[in-house]
């Protein structure tokens, strides 16, 4: 049987003088996403649990509650220090190869999923938390998975893998690699001169043209009803491959993130009946 705990960030917090923040236009991207991690061994979960409320008084909007003005649909995270919770569980599962994983991240017994957010805010249950963690004991290997649930609104993958290191040094009786300061959320909205927007509209048009909440779910769900998902495997020597054969062929500096994504097109154009001539890239490399 599992048990959920909440867990609250020690007081005071980094915030403790600021109601809520703001959501970035970087960070107003409402899909959650998860992520696993397999432990040999078990963890002690008493120490574990206080980490992570040291952890949270690090990152307090973690801690947070989705808020939406009525009038103005603003959304913002208010800092309530309301706590995450952890799920304790067990599963008799066998050993999970990476295959295994590709078709079952979001088995029960291993993910604690969050619901999924409407594109309307206004519409959410200000209550529910913003991220969800779950400790499961493999019965079979005695391994540990440690899963999280995250709402994008929080940060990117980025962050989610701050919080993480945090919370592993914590567990380790050892001081975080940096606490974070939050200041960009009080900067100012960048100011670009008009005619920087225009040179750019004239190469990518279909960003200057405004779509209502409700055109935009639409277009993003027929988007879904045709989207297939593929997982490939690559190892660190391939992407190093693949991106010393693409600087080779250019005198320009390309990113990693950059020759993957002219890898897969390459590849897609080389064996589809129908060619890609627009692509969205959302790859993002780490550690390279």
């Amino acid at each position: 049987m599992a048990l959920v705990y909440w867990v609250k960030p020690l007081l005071p917090t980094t915030l403790d003088c600021i109601e809520s923040l703001p959501l970035l236009g970087t960070d107003k991207i409402l899909p959650a996403f998860d992520a696993i991690w397999v432990i040999q061994g078990a963890l002690c979960f008493d120490k574990l649990r206080r980490a992570l409320a040291q952890t949270l008084r690090d990152y307090p909007h973690v801690a947070g509650r989705l808020s939406c003005d009525p009038k103005t649909q603003e959304v913002r995270i208010r800092l309530t220090n309301d706590g995450v919770p952890i799920t304790v569980g067990s599963t008799n599962l066998s050993y999970a190869t990476d295959e295994w994983f590709h078709n079952n991240e979001h088995h029960p017994d291993l993910v604690d999923r969050l619901p999924m957010m409407s594109f309307h805010p206004s519409d959410e249950p200000l209550s529910q938390p913003l991220a969800r963690f779950k400790i499961t004991t493999w019965k079979m290997t005695g391994e540990t998975s440690l899963s999280v649930a995250w709402w994008h609104i929080l940060g990117d993958g980025t962050t989610l893998s701050r919080v993480m290191h945090a919370w592993s040094n914590y567990y380790q009786d050892l001081a975080p690699e940096m606490i974070p300061t939050f200041e960009k959320y009080g900067d100012p909205a960048p100011k670009i001169e008009r005619q920087f927007i225009n040179d750019t509209l004239t190469q990518v048009p279909h960003l200057g043209v405004p779509y209502s909440t409700k055109m935009f779910h639409e277009m993003f769900s027929e988007m879904l009803s045709t989207t297939s998902r593929v997982d490939i495997k690559l190892t660190l020597e391939e992407i190093l491959a693949i991106r010393d054969m693409a600087t080779k062929s250019t005198t320009m500096r390309v990113s990693t993130m950059d020759c993957l994504a002219a890898y897969f097109v390459t590849v897609l154009n080389r064996t589809e009946d129908v060619p890609i001539w627009e692509i969205s890239n959302a790859i993002e490399v780490k550690h390279i």
